[in-house]
């Protein structure tokens, strides 16, 4: 019997799952799961042993706040600018598709405002680099090694889209 997995990212896995139930759907072999979460399993089911501490994304806003804190002109930042700045770093590195840094530096280069684009890329920089000191991994980095070193999972795939 084939595994299905259904990739829902923000979606209550276990909810889903109990839903479906409630309404006579089978649910064995059914697994719910993000992208980070399907990275997981890849490396799991391919032997592949993650070393880095996960880097949740409350503790990526701490290490973005601490990349922003010397920036001149990131000058008075809130929370709220962290959170902000911390979801377009993200955005960028998800859109990167080979070499991560070189693409978000090309594009930044290309871009009409170029002040702000310079201190988002010192800020990635600084981000990327306060991560590897603390020898941290967060969901981009892991989807990227599943990418590069995992082996393929024999399973159906379902991808929901809101």
């Amino acid at each position: 019997m084939k595994e299905k997995i259904i990739l829902a990212p923000g979606l209550n896995g276990n909810e889903f799952i109990r839903t479906l139930a409630l309404h006579q759907i089978p649910t064995m072999n059914l697994r719910v799961c993000s992208a980070t979460e399907l990275a997981g399993i890849v490396l799991i089911r391919s032997g592949i042993a993650v070393t880095e501490d996960y880097i949740s994304e409350q503790d990526a806003y701490a290490l973005m706040a601490a990349a922003v804190e010397q920036d001149p002109y990131f000058e008075r930042v809130t929370f709220s600018d962290i959170q902000q700045i911390t979801r377009a770093v993200t955005q960028m590195r998800y859109l990167a598709v080979n070499d991560e840094e070189s693409e978000i530096c090309t594009v930044l280069e290309k871009g009409p405002f170029q002040e702000k684009n310079q201190a988002l890329l010192r800020v990635y920089r600084k981000y990327q680099a306060r991560r590897k000191e603390a020898h941290g991994i967060d969901g981009i980095a892991l989807i990227r090694k599943a990418i590069e070193e995992g082996s393929p999972v024999n399973a159906e795939f379902i991808q929901l889209k809101e």
